[in-house]
């Protein structure tokens, strides 16, 4: 409980600087740093990238908040970096100069940069991404922005999500690339198992989850399966986090997918909503690389869901997303009124709730069949 209300605390903390202007933004260039921290002048300030690290530990920001992009300021510089110039070392120091000046250091998702530029109708560069993320922070205090990293070594539990994220790659990619109505195919454990279990399924989904997947269940003459699933590759995405895996026919002439469950090598159980969540779909904005499931869900999934409910208030938000389709990723959100994005917020927090569920739906069932 002491912890988290210390959590809770800093939180709190963090967007009362923001609020009260006491914060500052850093951004990297390939050869140097710049910053603005709100001067009258509204223009970023160009220094080098070893004054850039002194901020942390400059008297005139004591018991300020300090942000900048997780790409500069949150992976150290490897054998092949580009966008990284700070070493381990360098940043591992530069968090503990922050904690000693009372600084309250958050990593930026550099995925959102483009829809701060957007906001603050500036064009993205170096010289003004500062500019766009602080106007971005004061405007919309709930973004979403994360702590650094106690270390930069690879956990064991990471490693084990990558496993398990490329496992359901290879499903997913395969009951794509030879199913002819997408997902839902009569010769896939997976799909048999959906049709086995489908009555059960929809019985325990609540209203809510089955708007988000489109699910219509017919009381008379039972249920159809293409009719039902409205949504497959999201419902089957899901279930496959939980269960099957590529094999290949003894006469390797075509693989198949197994109905074997996806036991996690650490607990020797089912992965959790929250393993799943961080580490198999990747649901954060700093994620990178994240994955078939991730796409299905998130990009294909929510943003349709979303601009259907939207649509049913009277709020045109495809052409919002269009327009994000047509340049840089995430660019249409920076685009949308406050009504806009409140009811983007809404709708994605009823999609998200609803993967929880079904997912720990599944698991249960598959838990109880074993």
């Amino acid at each position: 409980m002491m912890k988290n209300n210390i959590k809770t605390n800093e939180v709190a903390i963090f967007w009362q600087r923001v609020d009260d202007r006491e914060l500052v933004v850093l951004d990297c260039g390939k050869n140097s740093g710049t910053f603005y921290d709100g001067n009258d002048e509204e223009k970023c300030v160009k220094i080098t990238h070893e004054v850039l690290l002194e901020m942390a530990s400059n008297p005139r920001y004591k018991g300020y908040a300090m942000v900048a992009e997780d790409a500069h300021f949150g992976v150290p510089r490897g054998p092949t970096s580009l966008a990284q110039p700070f070493s381990a070392e360098q940043l591992s120091k530069f968090y503990k100069e922050c904690i000693n000046n009372n600084v309250i250091f958050r990593l930026f998702p550099q995925k959102s940069t483009p829809r701060a530029a957007a906001y603050a109708k500036l064009k993205k560069s170096d010289e003004t991404d500062p500019i766009s993320i602080y106007k971005m922070l004061r405007a919309f205090p709930k973004t979403a922005l994360r702590k650094p990293p106690e270390s930069f070594e690879v956990s064991p539990v990471r490693e084990e999500g990558y496993k398990h994220k490329d496992e359901l790659n290879d499903v997913l990619n395969h009951a794509r690339a030879y199913k002819p109505k997408g997902y839902i195919d009569k010769d896939d454990s997976n799909t048999k198992w959906l049709q086995e279990n489908i009555e059960e399924i929809v019985s325990h989904m609540s209203p809510t989850a089955k708007d988000v997947f489109q699910i219509s269940y017919y009381k008379k003459g039972g249920i159809n399966m293409n009719e039902t699933f409205k949504a497959p590759a999201q419902l089957y995405s899901i279930l496959a986090s939980l269960r099957g895996k590529v094999k290949e026919h003894k006469n390797k002439k075509k693989n198949y997918i197994t109905n074997e469950l996806n036991i996690r090598k650490r607990t020797g159980e089912l992965p959790s909503w929250k393993f799943a969540k961080k580490h198999i779909f990747n649901f954060s904005p700093w994620h990178q690389k994240g994955g078939v499931a991730r796409s299905n869900l998130m990009y294909h999934g929510a943003k349709n869901y979303i601009i259907r409910k939207a649509k049913e208030e009277g709020l045109a938000l495809k052409a919002r997303f269009e327009q994000a389709d047509g340049q840089e990723r995430g660019k249409g959100r920076g685009n949308f009124t406050k009504r806009e994005d409140d009811s983007y917020l809404s709708y994605r927090k009823n999609y998200a709730d609803s993967i929880k569920e079904v997912f720990n739906l599944f698991k249960k069932m598959l838990q109880h069949s074993t």
